[in-house]
């Protein structure tokens, strides 16, 4: 060993260090070692105060498996002579001191999920190391195991050579995720190794042409990565096992010890997500549904039980343990074993009883059955949980006041950021979101203006990162209590709405299908009604331009492609969907059309302005039709609008190159420039309007085409 690494995290979990010679072994063990913390995220320090000193630990040594010449140590922080409050390893220590005072330990085991990628970090769209066949399923497929065998095994080996004794490992449930178990040890020592385990994996995955992800939800259509604690007391002297009981009458074989520690885990379960689950990311992970095996194996609710895996605590077979589900790749270690272990001290010091486990599949149970046996959902988004941190006395108490505010702070804003690059950065945010718990804080408003009801959304994806119309309209009829069946021809577009609505605690299906085509139209309503018994809303979001601009460049095939997408996937739809209304006693059809079917806009548009105005008529005539049975019919005409498909490439160019502008910025200004209300709509503008439309609000409302343009039909002569 040549050189030595004092090393410790900022907030994040992520490690910092400074190297120093071998020689200066000494001065470094005695805390050598001073860095800046206002230089850093997490070391809540004014730059005009004294450093903090890096103290390593000798019992964390460990030698750095790709670079044999270097020793890592664990450190803690120490500032003015004494331990600094803020330090991460120094609040787990102070837990531990807690329960050291009633000769208990923790044990803890973390259960390392990640993915592989091939090729350079900023990919535009990461690949997995290897080139087999992405399966439609491929949790344990053994082909891509042993695919990915030759890193796999090089990081196997590096782990069972610090003397982690590797349990298992396996290819999960994402293309390129694997999971790696080894053995738990006491909560610090096992924090210390998944910081330095997230270093390893990814060293040796480069060394591969590769790079590992701790995002805990990089890929939409596929399950996030978890790192469940797995928790017990131990007797100090002797170190026995105080949480197992073959005796257990409940049958988990769980002590009474480790009852009340449940019982205090539910507790402070909202908060403690806040902590395990710390970023925005981190809540498309928890959701129920999405990814290839149908849920997401992601807990979502505020319960306990047996083993089974839709409870956010888990007793596993053979008890004498406690699973954490909601615990993810990116959490940082220490805080959240500081939180569990101090949420599971108050249930014993309080005598607290979790009450009765949880059985069954609680994905499958309805809303109402869920509230009738007391399950809350967790935090559906990181702004929820973390008003639940800040509401949380015992995590103010854990955290100290400094680490705290600094780190409430801290993840405010980073909630904020995420939130405003839609509005103040509307352009580049609409192509930079794949999918979010509310992208525009305007936006997210819940209620129940459609509650009971079933709402058929067809387009309900986007065509690119951001929010389209009927992205936007089907998250919208999901918040105001809609059970909603999302459909788009891209299984995965589909997939994600689907999977957005539910993070946020509502229902939805996603379903593929091609609504120009009368069998898969049939086939759609009838997968509705059986899957949702009734259909109140059809939303029509299905369009396009087209090839066809000016009249002497239209084939006849351009013709009937821009009809068909315009015009004859409402037609198919309303004629398959209203004799199910009328049958119901009504319903609502909203389509969307455009403002291109009532004006010219100053631009050649001769198929896309026939189908849209083909569509305003067509829509007039059903609402006339079918006034009597009391099915409502209506036309949003958007105008102006900024969505992923504004924004898409065109013959091979970027809409503003094509378009003659030199940039987006350029090309976006001069479209808010056109809008009398000075600015472009967004996907949000439109999904109100078709949500007033398919309420219940809009009950003498039908027949009628509503301009959602900013004010630009109302201009004269136009633009």
């Amino acid at each position: 060993v040549r050189f030595l690494l004092a090393s410790y995290v900022d907030m994040h979990g992520a490690s910092k260090a400074k190297a120093a010679p071998i020689g200066h072994f000494e001065r470094v063990m005695a805390g050598s070692e001073l860095f800046t913390g206002a230089a850093l995220e997490g070391v809540p320090q004014d730059m005009s105060e004294e450093e903090v000193a890096a103290h390593p630990d000798p019992e964390s040594c460990l030698i750095l498996p790709w670079r044999p010449d270097a020793a890592w140590f664990a450190s803690n922080l120490h500032c003015r002579g004494a331990p600094f409050e803020a330090c991460s390893r120094n609040i787990l220590d102070r837990v531990r001191a807690r329960a050291a005072e009633r000769g208990w330990g923790m044990n803890l085991g973390m259960e390392a999920e990640f993915y592989v990628f091939a090729g350079r970090q900023d990919a535009a769209a990461p690949a997995p190391l290897g080139d087999r066949p992405h399966l439609a399923r491929p949790a344990y497929d053994l082909a891509r195991l042993l695919d990915n065998f030759a890193w796999m095994s090089e990081l196997v080996a590096a782990m069972d050579g610090l003397g982690w004794d590797v349990q298992s490992f396996d290819q999960e449930d994402g293309i390129g995720q694997f999971e790696v178990d080894f053995a738990y040890a006491d909560a610090r020592a096992t924090a210390d190794r998944y910081v330095f385990f997230r270093r390893l994996a990814d060293e040796t995955a480069r060394a591969h042409g590769g790079f590992a992800s701790f995002m805990p939800k990089p890929l939409a259509r596929f399950a996030g990565s978890g790192a469940h604690f797995n928790m017990s007391l131990y007797d100090l002297e002797d170190g026995r096992n105080l949480f197992a009981d073959a005796s257990d009458p409940r049958g988990l074989g769980l002590s009474a010890l480790g009852y009340r520690f449940v019982a205090g885990l539910l507790r402070h379960l909202p908060a403690l997500c806040a902590v395990c689950a710390p970023t925005v990311n981190s809540y498309k992970r928890l959701i129920m549904k999405g990814g290839p095996a149908g849920y997401t194996w992601a807990p979502v609710f505020r319960c306990y039980g047996g083993n089974n895996r839709t409870n956010t605590l888990r007793i596993p077979l053979g008890g004498g343990r406690v699973e954490f589900r909601a615990a993810d790749s990116a959490c940082n270690p220490y805080l959240g074993a500081a939180l569990a272990l101090a949420a599971g001290l108050d249930g014993v010091e309080r005598e607290l009883d979790p009450g009765p486990p949880c059985a069954g599949n609680l994905y499958e149970k309805t809303p109402a059955e869920r509230e009738a046996e007391g399950i809350e959902m967790l935090p559906r988004t990181l702004a929820e949980a973390l008003d639940a941190f800040a509401a949380d006395p015992l995590a103010r108490a854990v955290f100290g006041p400094d680490m705290s505010d600094a780190w409430l702070a801290f993840k405010r804003q980073e909630w904020l950021g995420y939130l405003d690059t839609s509005r103040i950065g509307r352009r580049s945010a609409i192509c930079a979101f794949s999918d979010g718990e509310g992208a525009m804080s305007e936006e997210v408003k819940r209620g129940d203006r459609l509650a009971g009801k079933v709402a058929l959304v067809a387009g309900a994806g986007s065509v690119g990162p951001g929010w389209g119309n009927g992205k936007a309209a089907a998250v919208v009829y999901g918040r105001q209590g809609a059970r909603v069946f999302a459909v788009d021809t891209n299984p995965e577009a589909a997939a994600e709405t689907a999977a957005i609505i539910a993070a946020e605690g509502g229902e939805a299906t996603p379903y593929a299908a091609d609504v120009t085509r009368p069998a898969q139209v049939a086939a759609m309503v009838e997968a509705c009604v059986a899957a949702c018994g009734r259909i109140d809303v059809l939303h029509n979001n299905v369009g396009g331009v087209g090839p066809g601009r000016a009249l002497d460049t239209v084939t006849e095939e351009d013709w009937y492609e821009t009809f068909d997408v315009n015009v004859t996937s409402a037609f198919l739809t309303c004629k398959a969907v209203v004799p199910i209304m009328a049958a119901q006693g009504g319903g609502a059809i909203v389509n969307i059309s455009s403002i291109g079917g009532i004006r010219h806009l100053n631009a050649p548009m001769t198929t896309y302005a026939a189908g849209k105005g083909a569509l305003n008529e067509l829509t007039r005539n059903v609402a006339l039709q079918y006034a009597a049975q009391k099915v409502r019919a209506n036309c949003v005409l958007p105008g102006y609008i900024d969505t992923p498909f504004t924004r898409r490439d065109i013959k091979g160019k970027p809409s503003y190159a094509y378009k003659g502008y030199s940039s987006a910025e350029e090309y976006g200004k001069a479209r808010d420039a056109i809008v009398p209300l000075g600015r472009m709509g967004t996907a949000w503008d439109v999904a109100w309007a078709a949500l007033y439309l398919a309420s219940d609000e809009a009950s003498y409302v039908t027949g009628q085409t509503l301009v959602v343009d900013g004010g630009v039909t109302s201009t004269c002569p136009g633009v």
